[in-house]
């Protein structure tokens, strides 16, 4: 690694890091006029797992994986382009794209192997591999990353032996006929929990059921919502922009695998975002091998069926 140091009289202590240095620890001064790029410091010993720079009495740890630069491919997102539909967050299998802040980002460097599996799923062309100086590629650090992440979705999620309303799944009893007065409509929901991440992936309504992807939007958009998409069918309900997808990915592939539904409606709005909806189906269809009919409708924002962007 290069340091750029100001005309400051300083120490460098080193170890046995440097391969020059003449004893186990050797303590000798050095200046250098400004903007001199000092010294490239070799991490060969990995019994030592930090070397210090003293600059003007101040000790800095540098930390091993500082050290450990290289020149390799690793993807890059222009944000100008990116519109944050995360389609290609369950692509990457090492968890090192997530949205933040309504963009996709590359979490740390040393997180991303740089092979590409993410590049066909943007419909942006946000993404693209580009050859720079990054963090090596750490697979330690990806098995330590996804197991934390993991552990904090498990924090989150209901426990279900003593759950919150919210999450007691319910059978319901939905109307045959939807019965209108004056404006009002009887609803023809069947079950519940209806939020993708709190239905189980063994819930017995789903078995050989006709079920309804639909995203969060829908239900509000479209002004006969129970009639049109509803009656007949059970219902996941998520939002692919804002909700984490990766657990989402896991779900449907258990349910395609062990509770698979005999038919599968896929409820989309026709903002870009909402195109993870069906790349998430998809994908979960082709991972859990399944062949379940799928059927795609896209409503406009005024609640219109229209074609897909």
């Amino acid at each position: 690694m290069l340091f750029a140091l100001s005309s400051l009289p300083f120490y460098l202590l080193a170890s046995s890091l440097l391969p020059f240095s003449p004893s186990p620890v050797s303590l000798f001064p050095v200046s250098l006029p400004f903007s001199l790029l000092l010294t490239y410091i070799k991490a060969s010993d990995s019994r030592t797992p930090y070397t210090r720079v003293t600059i003007t009495g101040t000790p800095t740890p540098i930390p091993r994986e500082y050290l450990m630069k290289q020149i390799r491919n690793i993807i890059e997102i222009d944000e100008a382009l990116c519109d944050g539909c995360g389609q290609c967050v369950p692509s990457c299998a090492e968890g090192s794209i997530q949205i933040i802040n309504g963009k996709a980002k590359v979490v740390s460097d040393n997180l991303c192997d740089g092979l590409g599996a993410c590049l066909g799923h943007c419909p942006q062309g946000a993404l693209k591999i580009v050859e720079r100086e990054a963090d090596a590629f750490d697979p330690e650090a990806v098995e330590q990353f996804l197991a934390e992440k993991a552990a904090n979705e498990q924090k989150d999620r209901p426990n279900l032996p003593s759950m919150c309303p919210s999450a007691k799944m319910q059978s319901l009893q939905p109307k045959t006929t939807l019965q209108i007065e004056g404006q009002r409509q009887t609803s023809t929901l069947s079950h519940w929990p209806v939020q993708i991440r709190l239905v189980p992936p063994t819930a017995p309504f789903l078995k050989d059921a006709h079920l309804l992807v639909a995203a969060d939007c829908a239900a509000v958009s479209s002004p006969n919502f129970h009639a049109d998409y509803l009656k007949g069918r059970v219902v996941m309900m998520g939002c692919p922009k804002f909700d984490d997808t990766a657990p989402y990915l896991d779900k449907f592939v258990e349910i395609f695998r062990n509770n698979p539904p005999r038919s599968i409606t896929i409820l989309r709005m026709e903002v870009p975002c909402c195109g993870g909806l069906p790349v998430l189906i998809q994908q979960a269809l082709k991972q859990a091998e399944a062949r379940i009919p799928v059927t795609t409708i896209t409503l406009s924002t005024s609640g219109e069926e229209v074609q897909p962007l």
